[in-house]
């Protein structure tokens, strides 16, 4: 048990929570830990989870799926993400969303009971604890606002300069490391993968931006905000 807690203290959820408070929850919602290989699914579009999951190590691809078979990346679940909450109490019980292994992961899962409603799951759980929950979810809900400022234009340009600023300001640096491979960025934006890589190249070559395989530097920070500004007046 003593491992179990000591890798729940460096996740989010449990975060200044004392080792009691967290003993108490893994004995009311009893815990598993699985590891899965590169490209297994985690979970299905409309599944039903019994359980609330935390990524403990590796990422996974957050993935929108629709009915006609289409196969969106919506963003990266990271180290600490938590998953199963809203799907659980507050969609009829089904996902969302498809989770898959990007790389090799490890994931815990909290098992819910099936006849427990949202307000004895609060019930029976540390205030604290539940006052991470919600701001994890509040994270994850920004998140979503922000790809949908992204994309919201019909512009290949215009959506890599916005995500190019959106990256930069995340990373407090003209540098960073963009954690898309080229596919699931295009995928993200909404993009042909084809159409990305030319606008890629076409910003490199007017010197914007220097792109290295996953690796982008801004070269010019006033022009990216002036392509940017004038996507408005269109």
């Amino acid at each position: 048990m003593s491992d179990i807690i000591h890798a729940l203290q460096s996740c989010h959820l449990f975060k200044d929570i004392p080792e009691t408070a967290i003993q108490d929850f893994i004995k009311e919602f009893p815990y598993q830990v699985q590891e899965y290989g590169q490209g297994a699914c985690i979970i299905s579009k409309d599944d039903t989870p019994g359980y609330i999951g935390i990524v403990l190590s590796g990422t996974l691809g957050i993935y929108s799926d629709s009915l006609h078979g289409g196969h969106t990346l919506i963003g990266i679940a990271d180290e600490n993400y938590l998953f199963g909450f809203i799907a659980r109490f507050y969609n009829n019980a089904r996902s969302i969303t498809a989770l898959y292994a990007r790389n090799r992961c490890k994931i815990v899962k909290f098992m819910i009971p099936a006849c427990m409603a949202s307000h004895e799951f609060i019930a029976k759980t540390d205030t604290r604890i539940i006052s991470n929950m919600f701001a994890i979810l509040t994270a994850h809900i920004e998140r979503d606002f922000d790809r949908m400022y992204l994309i919201s234009t019909y512009s290949v340009r215009i959506k890599l300069v916005r995500y190019l600023l959106y990256e930069r300001t995340k990373n407090n640096s003209l540098t960073f490391q963009c954690p898309f491979n080229k596919t699931e960025l295009a995928s993200y934006l909404g993009v042909y993968r084809t159409s990305l890589i030319h606008e890629i190249r076409k910003m490199d070559n007017e010197e914007i931006i220097a792109a290295d395989k996953n690796q982008f530097t801004i070269l010019d920070i006033e022009q990216l905000i002036e392509i940017e500004q004038m996507s408005y007046e269109r």
